[in-house]
């Protein structure tokens, strides 16, 4: 059971940080920053994600920490939903596409479930942990970074198209507070150890799903706008 827990919070991080990694690239894009200074914030951003589930996850406080842990998740969520909106509404009303707000609060709400979560991590090997998260949120922004580009030649709105980002992040960080409880409870000596990793594989699957499902939207938009300008 001990080592169930602890797989399960190591994969939820797993989970959070491949979607906020996700999100935090697709807002750099719209940002003025060369390439020098663009390597400088991922790193950064990847020491520090290795200094807070290494630290957090020491303090040996999951027994006290657990029982909140839905609350916290929920409100980053609610957080979420609000940056998300923000954008929006900036990007349409005032063509606002890099908004230093959503930007860094994004960063924050991710820094917040990261502390979260690491506080409930139990492990033997505390380093190699919190490193594997450091290289992972490194390798996502730097690949979503590059997929992005897509969108800047799109016929759509940057703001529109990383809005329904943005909100299908809140569902989804939303959906995950709210079964954080259940899952926890569930009787991890009935199941095999596949089957106890198999929902966060899923839960990646479904990550890589709607950064596809953005991309051929996109795409499929400008093909429309196309067919309507030649007729």
């Amino acid at each position: 059971m001990w080592y169930a827990m602890m797989d399960l919070t190591f994969e939820y991080l797993i989970v959070f940080i491949l979607l906020f990694g996700a999100n935090i690239a697709f807002l750099v894009r719209k940002y003025d920053f060369n390439k020098n200074k663009f390597i400088q914030l991922v790193l950064i951003y990847g020491a520090i994600v290795f200094i807070l589930s290494f630290i957090c996850s020491s303090l040996n406080l999951s027994e006290y920490i657990i029982p909140f842990i839905p609350y916290i998740l929920g409100v980053v969520s609610l957080f979420v939903l609000i940056l998300a909106i923000r954008y929006v509404s900036f990007g349409r009303n005032f063509n606002v596409e890099n908004d230093k707000l959503v930007f860094y609060g994004t960063i924050l709400c991710s820094f917040i479930s990261i502390i979260a979560l690491s506080l409930c991590l139990k492990s033997d090997n505390l380093v190699l942990n919190a490193l594997e998260l450091a290289i992972l949120s490194i390798a996502i922004i730097f690949l979503v970074y590059k997929i992005s580009k897509i969108f800047n030649k799109a016929k759509r709105p940057y703001y529109a198209v990383i809005g329904e980002y943005m909100f299908l992040e809140f569902v989804f960080l939303l959906i995950l507070a709210l079964t954080f409880s259940t899952v926890r409870e569930l009787d991890y000596s009935i199941f095999k150890s596949f089957l106890i990793l198999t929902p966060t594989y899923q839960l990646m699957y479904v990550i890589i799903v709607i950064l596809i499902i953005l991309v051929l939207g996109v795409l499929y938009g400008d093909w429309v706008l196309k067919r309507l300008k030649r007729k």
